[in-house]
């Protein structure tokens, strides 16, 4: 099925970065049809891209591109000619509010329905559509891992800098919460696959693996009825500190219960018929 697209209206600019390169994107709305995402400018510096995408969205936000006069001569005097053309052509562009986009064709692959031939009726389980296999439609093993990490954050200038510098860019202020106005959980998810989170230091880092079983009840996560859920190691400094139960019966007092009586022999006369013998509160105890 195909439909032409309508003339497009830019409603958001993002990053697209490659160890060679990086990308400005336009996403676009259009009347006819769904958003698109069309390519602004390519550049070799994460960093001038990052900042183009901030200078777009100012001028697509007030609808205005004075306001961004300074620091756009600054950014494009950094940049080659080819991509500082373009950047200021998008914030002409950005500011009217309208994109001169090339009528396009969208095309619907219909994805196929489940055959109800394959479903089991024995179980009730349902065979995934073509390309969305489940679990026991797989003839190999499957392994699940799941990672847990805990970082402490010592420096977030340090971390948010090396997060952009992968690309990233923060929620916007409206999403944010009081606890996290500068991101900080995204911008760690970023880096998670380095060596070392700049900025941080690691208090944990656990890995849990399973082979996941049909005979067993499993299923992939795509395709399971209940949350995954993996069991840590957890609490295993608190045995260090553990106490003795309150229920622990105390020594008792032998000196108290046992208290030897006074005699002239001083206990040194086994024959003595005065103190006789006695037990003392070290044999008591």
């Amino acid at each position: 099925m195909a439909s032409s697209l309508s003339a497009a209206r830019a409603i958001d600019f993002l990053c697209e970065h490659t160890p060679s390169k990086s990308r400005v994107m336009a996403l676009l709305a259009h009347d006819n049809g769904p958003s698109s995402l069309t390519a602004v400018l390519t550049c070799k510096d994460p960093d001038h891209a990052y900042e183009a995408v901030g200078i777009l969205r100012r001028v697509l936000a007030r609808r205005d591109a004075t306001a961004v006069e300074d620091e756009l001569k600054a950014l494009t005097a950094e940049m080659p000619n080819a991509p500082a053309s373009s950047l200021r052509q998008a914030v002409v562009q950005a500011a009217s509010g309208n994109w001169g986009a090339d009528p396009g064709a969208l095309f619907v692959v219909p994805e196929p329905e489940p055959d109800p031939s394959e479903d089991d009726p024995a179980t009730g389980a349902v065979r995934g559509p073509v390309g969305h296999p489940r679990l026991q439609d797989l003839p190999g093993k499957v392994v699940r891992i799941s990672h847990l990490y805990e970082f402490h954050v010592t420096d977030e200038d340090a971390l948010l800098r090396a997060a952009v510098a992968r690309g990233w860019e923060p929620l916007p202020a409206s999403e944010l919460g009081d606890d996290d106005p500068r991101d900080l959980i995204g911008a760690v998810m970023t880096l998670t696959e380095d060596p070392d989170v700049a900025g941080t230091e690691t208090l944990e880092d656990q890995s849990s693996a399973e082979l996941l079983s049909p005979e067993d009840g499993d299923e992939l996560a795509d395709w399971s009825r209940r949350p995954v859920v993996t069991r840590f190691t957890h609490g295993w400094r608190l045995r260090e500190q553990r106490t003795r139960p309150a229920s622990e019966s105390k020594t008792p007092n032998f000196s108290a219960l046992f208290d030897t009586q006074g005699c002239p022999c001083k206990g040194e006369d086994e024959g003595c018929e005065e103190c006789g013998w006695q037990l003392t509160p070290r044999t008591a105890d």
